[in-house]
């Protein structure tokens, strides 16, 4: 293809350096070219009309630098370039074990064949036709550019830090260009607030980097690797579909090719880049943990097969990055939530035993938090908000909300007062979040943690000395899921089943319930709870035994009622036993069908869209919501 006469100017972005061209492009783009003059992507020449002097911008970090510098050369055209033959970097790399079979004494068999010389990939004239379809080769103009590269570094960084950023320098000025993890970055950050991007809409954009990532023409595995995280960002489909667009596939994918990579192996082979590698495979492992948890689903890596090394701060290119220690924090609390949600998913009632072992995880995980991921100084002083720490604490919380989750929502022992407070926790943090306007920033994962910290809300709707509380932050709740849902399906779809599981919870009857056997003997951990709010500031006990008397007040009070109606209704096996003698003829059980109006508007509302995690389905059975 020949490759037009054109101008072009170099601009460097955080270690990423991209082309814009000239509107006299000929040839298959020109009349793409023509188009851009009006529209949102600039060519060369209208940014010559507004030439911008030399700038710098640096963000909050510090580690991030810009330099508009526009000098006029002539350029290979970009379509041009990726339709020439480029050196593949996918051929005769992959990671091969033959230990099974031969031991140790042949470890290279599979790349000792001398035919390591390099291999020539070259696009197809159809993908070229896709790829320009989809108008790969487009980028915005240099600001919107530079706005969305700060809003990439400074919000979305910390969790996929799968990019190296290397100050604009001279240096990185002569670094390849990776236009698929460029264009990846810039889908993320215009993921964050599309209504203030309209330059960059994130669909169109998704469908660039889908483009380029079909088309094979990145052929560098590290940087297709890296975009693949990066699309998990963006989840234009709710977990409850099946789609091929959903950060689940992208994180299969990436997984798929790190494990050809041998990523999740330790090396010798020194390349410069194993930093780079580390934080990726982590990266990868984290969201594996994140939706495993979230959906109740299997996870695909399993720890036992992984000697690479544990990630660390010295992982980063600097090492006193505040991002560095909360991403490597992260990392081991998703890592211990997992762990914990599948073994709630694959047992109802887990053996105390095995519990208590995660339990003690967690505790040592908080105990070595270290000071400067703490929410409170050691003089008790909060710290200034941070959406970083707030997002690692939502994590952490998280975990203590499952671990100590009421098993019934009509019963709420007081030896599930450490979720309370771990939610009421977690329901500040979540409210700092949205009174800032930051909610847009958070991934799609946040959905399934307003949803768990809206459970234990919602059990105490039955509390009388905490149910005015538990409504005002239930309605705040709903605030930041619908500021959510704006760009994130799931978490439209939990507050519709929050939404619904409520108004079953607020009628005017009293909702029945089977009393359950649960042996709160069984709960008593070999460590305190209070071992896990240690970072939360010296309110947090009183705060602890505040709910506690509440809910011993409100299961001495349910009890003696339970009393009474047994004595009522002795002698009859069929009705279920109930905390509240006026609740028992509105039981909605296979035992008794009556004509129940109560509940007939809300199978369909609700109807599978709850998360597939199988405890939480169990939480929720009772209020009988779900078809089958």
């Amino acid at each position: 293809m020949a490759s037009p006469a054109s101008k072009y100017c170099n601009i460097v972005l955080g270690g990423l350096k991209c082309r814009v061209h000239d509107d006299k492009d000929t040839g298959i783009n020109s009349h793409h070219s023509r188009k851009r003059d009006a529209g949102p992507f600039m060519t060369a020449k209208s940014l010559g009309r507004a030439r911008l002097s030399e700038n710098t911008a640096n963000s909050k970090a510090g580690t991030l630098s810009f330099l508009h510098e526009y000098n006029f050369e002539p350029r290979q055209h970009p379509a041009a370039a990726a339709s020439s033959p480029r050196v593949d970097e996918f051929y005769n790399s992959s990671y091969l074990s033959r230990r099974a079979v031969l031991g140790d004494d042949f470890p290279d068999i599979d790349h000792s064949h001398g035919s390591r010389r390099p291999h020539e990939h070259t696009l197809t004239e159809s993908d070229m036709k896709v790829l320009e379809l989809y108008n790969a080769f487009e980028l915005p103009p240099i600001p919107a550019r530079q706005a969305l590269f700060e809003t990439f570094y400074e919000r979305c960084f910390t969790w996929m830090p799968v990019v190296d950023d290397k100050s604009a320098s001279t240096e990185s000025s002569r670094a390849a260009t990776s236009l698929l993890v460029l264009q990846a970055v810039l889908l993320v950050a215009a993921t964050t607030k599309p209504e203030s991007n309209p330059m960059l809409p994130p669909y169109p954009q998704y469908r660039r980097v889908k483009a380029l990532i079909d088309t094979c023409a990145e052929r560098n595995p590290l940087n297709l690797l890296a975009a693949l995280c990066l699309m998990q960002f963006y989840a234009p489909a709710a977990p409850k579909d099946i789609s091929t667009d959903h950060p689940r596939f992208w994180g299969t994918y990436a997984l798929g090719l790190a494990l050809q990579m041998g990523l999740n192996m330790k090396t010798t082979n020194q390349n410069g880049q194993e930093g780079l590698k580390r934080r990726i495979w982590w990266t990868l492992y984290a969201r594996d943990s994140m939706m495993s948890s979230a959906h109740g689903r299997a996870r695909i890596v399993n720890p036992s097969d992984c000697s690479i090394d544990p990630p660390s701060i010295y992982d980063f290119p600097d090492p006193n990055d505040p991002r560095a220690q909360v991403f490597v924090s992260y990392v081991s609390i998703t890592s211990i939530l997992a762990d914990l949600c599948q073994l709630l998913t694959r047992q109802k009632d887990p053996p105390p035993a095995e519990k208590n072992k995660i339990g003690l995880r967690l505790v040592e995980y908080v105990r070595r938090l270290p000071p400067a991921l703490r929410l409170v100084q050691p003089n008790g002083v909060s710290k200034p908000y941070s959406l970083d720490l707030a997002q690692l604490h939502i994590h952490i919380l998280t975990t203590i909300i499952i671990f100590y989750r009421p098993q019934s929502i009509f019963h709420v022992p007081p030896t599930s007062a450490p979720a309370i407070v771990a939610s009421n926790l977690n329901f500040r943090i979540f409210e700092a979040i949205e009174l800032r306007g930051h909610t847009c920033y958070v991934s799609s994962g946040c959905a399934w943690h307003l949803l768990v910290t809206a459970i234990p809300q919602l059990s105490c709707l039955a509390i009388p000395n905490l149910r005015g509380e538990c409504k005002s932050n239930l309605d705040t709740l709903e605030g930041v899921f619908r500021t959510l849902g704006s760009t994130r399906p799931s978490a439209r779809n939990n507050l519709r089943n929050i939404q619904v599981i409520r108004k079953a919870l607020e009628s005017k009857n009293a909702l029945p319930t089977t009393r359950q056997n649960i042996d709160e003997a069984a709960n008593a951990f070999s460590f305190s709870p209070l071992d896990l709010f240690d970072p939360y500031g010296v309110d947090v006990p009183g705060s602890y035994d505040r709910i506690v008397a509440a809910l011993e007040s409100f299961s001495v009070e349910t009890s003696q009622n339970g009393q009474t109606n047994s004595s009522a209704t002795q002698g009859n096996d069929n009705l279920p036993h109930t905390f509240g003698a006026e609740a028992q003829s509105f039981a909605p059980t296979p035992n008794n069908e009556g004509d129940v109006t109560m509940f007939d508007d809300f199978p369909e509302l609700l109807g599978s869209n709850f998360p597939e995690d199988g405890w939480m389905r169990n939480w929720i059975n009772e209020l009988n919501l779900f078809t089958e």
